[in-house]
């Protein structure tokens, strides 16, 4: 399956050299892996299968960073996928909505009956889309902010 990235710009102040490495030493520091690097952009992983909710970018499985520099401002586009969080979701909702209804089913009527799932469990599917949303847009908060903390500061430099 082809690795879909979800890219949102960010406009920062600084050069694009600057911004590109303080990125990286970041998201290298914070577990993330580089795997491939060109003039253009950078390709990082994070290698673990686990993820948090109290640490949002654990959540990403592949990020793609790219900065274009124009005159002192720099468009930072970060691609994002997050398989790893939609995998566990699918299969969490699968479980809960789909296995455990069917096999209280079994357990209450016997082999003998259609097995039931009830009108309740069809929740799960929009719980499994909101939680994925919720997850996707807690990680590009952080990465918002994770731009403007390496944004230049003219102020900082003067005497």
């Amino acid at each position: 399956m082809a690795k879909s990235y979800i890219y949102k710009t960010y406009t920062v102040r600084g050069d694009k050299s600057t911004v590109c490495e303080k990125i990286t030493n970041i998201l290298v520091s914070n577990g993330f892996i580089l795997t491939g690097e060109t003039y253009l952009s950078r390709n990082f992983k994070y290698p673990s299968l686990t993820f948090s909710s109290k640490k949002p970018l654990t959540c990403i499985s592949r990020l793609s960073l790219n900065v274009k520099d124009s005159n002192g401002i720099s468009r930072l586009t970060i691609g994002v996928t997050f398989s790893k969080i939609r995998n566990f979701t699918i299969i969490i909702i699968l479980l809960i909505c789909v296995v455990l209804p069917v096999m209280l089913s079994f357990a209450k009527y016997g082999y003998d009956r259609l097995p039931e799932i009830p009108l309740p469990a069809y929740l799960g599917i929009p719980l499994g889309f909101m939680v994925h949303y919720h997850v996707r847009w807690r990680v590009f908060r952080v990465l918002r902010r994770l731009a403007e903390s390496v944004e230049y500061d003219d102020t900082s430099h003067k005497e």
